[in-house]
């Protein structure tokens, strides 16, 4: 049985199946974020993250597609471990994080998370959920926050030295990205 779209993966189940029906959005909405970086800010989709642009306008957008992405990736990683990105997994996992990109000085520990692999009894492994460590050098970084008891993960636009959050004070909201400035 074709499950998750691994064979013999029937445990995988319901799961499984909504895994898929994100990978699929999310192919959908790589195209869409491509086409938009192309046309409305003049960027290739490949430079989205990690390259500076002279407008702080197409930074903000490269900062709200890089937010919805992490956002998307996220909610797959939850979907699929039942557990959000920097929580504990169930005996029998085996994580092994992502590699930030030279140049950032505090990576987000969730976002290393979403980057790596989760393998499972020593099964094949499952993710990267991200492909590219969502950030701007000099504009912005995009995070993660704990889940605890009380508050699940979030969302949030840092300051690109990793030391802060953009705004100071902010809604966890793809809104935050509209305060995004040159150097933080």
């Amino acid at each position: 049985m074709l499950v998750g779209g691994r064979e013999g993966a029937s445990n995988m189940g319901i799961v499984g199946t909504r895994i898929e029906q994100w990978r699929g959005r999310r192919a959908v909405a790589g195209s869409i974020m491509a086409a938009i970086c192309v046309t409305a800010i003049g960027v290739p989709a490949t430079s989205a993250f990690g390259a500076q642009r002279p407008n702080t306008g197409s930074v903000a957008l490269a900062c709200e597609a890089a937010f919805k992405t992490t956002e998307t990736d996220s909610e797959a990683y939850y979907a699929q471990l039942d557990a959000r990105p920097g929580s504990p997994l169930g005996p029998g996992y085996t994580a092994t994080p992502g590699i930030a990109p030279p140049g950032v000085n505090y990576p987000n520990a969730q976002i290393l998370d979403l980057m790596g692999t989760v393998t499972y009894d020593g099964g094949s492994p499952e993710g990267p959920w991200l492909k590219e460590y969502p950030y701007d050098a000099g504009y912005f970084q995009i995070g993660v926050t704990k889940s605890t008891s009380a508050h699940p993960s979030a969302v949030f636009v840092g300051k690109p030295d990793g030391q802060g959050k953009i705004p100071a004070t902010p809604t966890y909201s793809i809104a935050d990205c509209s305060h995004v400035r040159a150097n933080g």
